[in-house]
C-alpha cells in the first residue's frame, strides 16, 4: 500500500510483510551460532568422530570360538584317536571354529575346560561303533548367542562332512550358563548399566548447570564451604533421585520384562550403585564446562556416544584392534558391562568381578577430585 501499512489480512494471518522478519530472526540465529565456536565444532567433530568408530568397529573380525575335541575312552585306542582327529580336521575346515585337542589336565572333568574359560565349548566323541547309536556330548558356555550358533553350526557341518564314512550320530547339547535365554536375557547386562549411566549423567549434568547460572553457586563460595564439601553435598543430593532411578530401571528390567539372569539381584545392584555414583561425578564435573543447557547437552555424543559403540555391547574388546582396545579400557562402562555379564550370564559373586569394581571405584575418586578443581576454577 502507498503509505506503507500493513493490509488487514497480514495482520491476522502473518502472511505478507513477516518474509522479512522472518529473515531477519534466521539470521540473527546464524550469527548466534556462529559465534559460538564450541557448537561449530561439535556440528562439526561429533558425526565425524562417531561416524570413524562405526566404520572400524564393523570391519571387526571376530574371534573363532575355541573348541576342544576329546575321544572317549576306547578298546579301540587307534581307531578313537583317528576319528578325533578327522572331527579336529573337519572343524578347522568349516572356518567357524578353532580346534584343538582338548588338553590332558581337563581329561576327568572336560566341562572344567568351559568353566576355566580354556575353551567355549567341549566335543565329546563316544567311543567308535558301526551304529552310531551313541551321542555327541557338546559342552558349551552358552553366555554368547553368537558363538553359540556358531559352534552348533561347525559341528553340524563337520559331522556332516564324515558321511559315509562314519554312521549318522546325535547330538547332546549341555550349556554351562544361560541354559534357555533369550536374546534379550543377554543384552540385559549391557542395556541395563548404559540406560542407568545415561539417564544419571543427564539429570546430573543439567540439574548442576541451572544451580550454576542461577546464582546458587556465587552464594555457597561466599560461605565457609568448602569446593569438596560443596562437591559431596551435591553428590548426596542427586545420588538419591539417581538410585531410585537406577532401582527403576532394575526392577523394570527384571519383574516387568521379565529378564533372565543368573547370579545374585544384590549384587547386580552394588554395580549399579557403583556406575550411579560415577555417574553423578561425571556429570558435576563436566557441568562446569557448560555456559547452557545446548553445551550440557553437546556432551552426550561425545562422552555417552563411544562408550555405547566400545565398552562391550556389541562388540567384543578382545576382538578390536589394539587402538579401540585402549579406547575401551579407557572407558568406566566397559568395566560395568563387563561386571554385569559375569553376573547375569555366568552366576558370578561380587568377589568374582571385584578388580571390576576396583576400576569403577578409581574413576569415581579422579572424578571427585576433578570436580572439586573445576567447580573452585569456576566460581
Amino acid at each position: 500500500m502507498p503509505d506503507g501499512s500493513v493490509p488487514a489480512f497480514s495482520k491476522q494471518t502473518g502472511i505478507g510483510a513477516s518474509v522479512g522478519r522472518i529473515a531477519g530472526l534466521s539470521r540473527r540465529i546464524i550469527r548466534q551460532l556462529a559465534a559460538d565456536h564450541r557448537t561449530l565444532g561439535f556440528v562439526i567433530a561429533a558425526p565425524a568422530l562417531i561416524m570413524t568408530l562405526l566404520y572400524f568397529l564393523t570391519n571387526i573380525t571376530p574371534a573363532p570360538p575355541v573348541v576342544a575335541v576329546q575321544a572317549a575312552a576306547a578298546k579301540d585306542l587307534p581307531a578313537a584317536a583317528a576319528w578325533q582327529a578327522e572331527v579336529i580336521t573337519a572343524l578347522q575346515k568349516t572356518g567357524r571354529v578353532e580346534a584343538s585337542k582338548l588338553s590332558p589336565a581337563y581329561a576327568e572333568e572336560p566341562a572344567k575346560a568351559v568353566t576355566d574359560g580354556q575353551a567355549y565349548a567341549v566335543l565329546i566323541l563316544p567311543s567308535p561303533s558301526p551304529t552310531g547309536s551313541q551321542p555327541v556330548q557338546v559342552v558349551v558356555d552358552g553366555s554368547d548367542p553368537t558363538a553359540n550358533q556358531t559352534v552348533l553350526a561347525a559341528l553340524s557341518q563337520a559331522m556332516a562332512a564324515g558321511q559315509p564314512a562314519h554312521p549318522p550320530v546325535s547330538v547332546a547339547v549341555q550349556y554351562i550358563h544361560a541354559a534357555g535365554f533369550k536374546l534379550m536375557d543377554f543384552f540385559a547386562p549391557v542395556f541395563i548399566p548404559f540406560f542407568v549411566f545415561f539417564f544419571t549423567f543427564l539429570l546430573t549434568v543439567v540439574s548442576f548447570l541451572r544451580e550454576r547460572t542461577g546464582g546458587t553457586m556465587e552464594r555457597l563460595f561466599a560461605s565457609p564451604i568448602g569446593a569438596a564439601e560443596i562437591i559431596l553435598g551435591y553428590l548426596g543430593g542427586f545420588l538419591v533421585f539417581a538410585l531410585i532411578e537406577s532401582l527403576i530401571v532394575l526392577f523394570f528390567t527384571i519383574y516387568v520384562l521379565k529378564i533372565h539372569y543368573q547370579g545374585s539381584l544384590a549384587s547386580i545392584f552394588v554395580v549399579e550403585v557403583f556406575l550411579t555414583v560415577l555417574g553423578v561425578n561425571l556429570g558435576i564435573f563436566l557441568s562446569t564446562y557448560a555456559k547452557n543447557e545446548l553445551q550440557a547437552v553437546q556432551f552426550i555424543p561425545v562422552v555417552i556416544i563411544p562408550q555405547a559403540l566400545l565398552a562391550e555391547t556389541f562388540w567384543k574388546v578382545s576382538d578390536m584392534s589394539w587402538l579401540l582396545r585402549g579406547l575401551a579400557d579407557a572407558m568406566p562402562l566397559t568395566y560395568s558391562n563387563l561386571a554385569l555379564k559375569d553376573i547375569m550370564l555366568r552366576g558370578k559373586s561380587l568377589g568374582d568381578v571385584a578388580m571390576y569394581l576396583v576400576a569403577l571405584g578409581a574413576y569415581t575418586l579422579l572424578t571427585v577430585g576433578l570436580s572439586a578443581v573445576a567447580v573452585r576454577r569456576a566460581r
